[in-house]
Formats: structure tokens, sequence, C-alpha cells
């Protein structure tokens, strides 16, 4: 049987979600300045935060196999 992802990897992952947001802002920041490529990579870490969070909620609820 498994088992469902624990507390820890709740916390892990909302704290990747905070990093992942604060890059992608950093990245707004560098956008602004000039610098084009930082408009992907702007879109792209929220992106990659939501996706973890996505990840956890799929192994929280069993839909993993």
């Amino acid at each position: 049987m498994k088992r469902p992802p624990s507390l820890k990897t709740l916390i892990f992952a909302i704290i990747m979600l905070i990093l992942c947001l604060a890059i992608g802002y950093f990245e707004y920041t560098r956008a602004r300045a000039g610098n084009a490529r930082s408009w992907v990579y702007m879109f792209e870490w929220p992106f990659f935060g939501a996706f973890g969070i996505y990840i956890w909620w799929r192994l929280r609820n069993g839909d993993w196999e």
C-alpha cells in the first residue's frame, strides 16, 4: 500500500512555489530593464512552481500510479 505524501512534502512544495514566484519577479525586473529573454522566464518560473503543487496534489489524492 502506498503512503500519501507527508506534511514535509507539502512544506517543501510550498517553499519551492514561493521561491519560483520570487525568481519570476526577479526575471520580471530584468525584463523591464531590457533583457528580452527574461520575458519568457518570467512566465516559466511560476509555471514550474505551480506544476510542483499539482504533482503534490496528485500524490495526495492517490491519482498517481
